[in-house]
């Protein structure tokens, strides 16, 4: 009938439909900030890691060690390539927040 579809309830059902859309994003968003923020937990430590080894490699001592030099220099490779793709997870995130 001609009320089912007056002015009035179609406007009622748009704002209800935006809300609904609007509720969606908000939920969408705060999932994609939880993610960054678990990865901004798992950066921290490994880039202070990597600061370490740094300070270690730059040690005249630890460079006498040319064993404890290989040792280092691997985890500091490691260390180097985990950071970079937490980085690029974060940065691809960053763009849907």
């Amino acid at each position: 009938s001609a009320t089912d579809t007056s002015p009035r309830q179609k406007d009622r059902e748009r704002k209800r439909r935006e809300a609904e859309e609007r509720k969606r994003l908000y939920r969408e968003s705060q999932k994609v900030v939880k993610r960054l923020e678990r990865i901004e937990r798992k950066l921290l430590p490994l880039d202070e890691r990597r600061t370490e080894l740094e300070n270690l490699l730059s040690d005249p001592e630890v460079l006498s060690d040319s064993s404890r030099i290989v040792e280092l220099q691997t985890e500091h490779a490691h260390i180097s390539r985990e950071i970079q793709e937490y980085q690029e997870m974060w940065d691809e995130l960053a763009e849907k927040a």
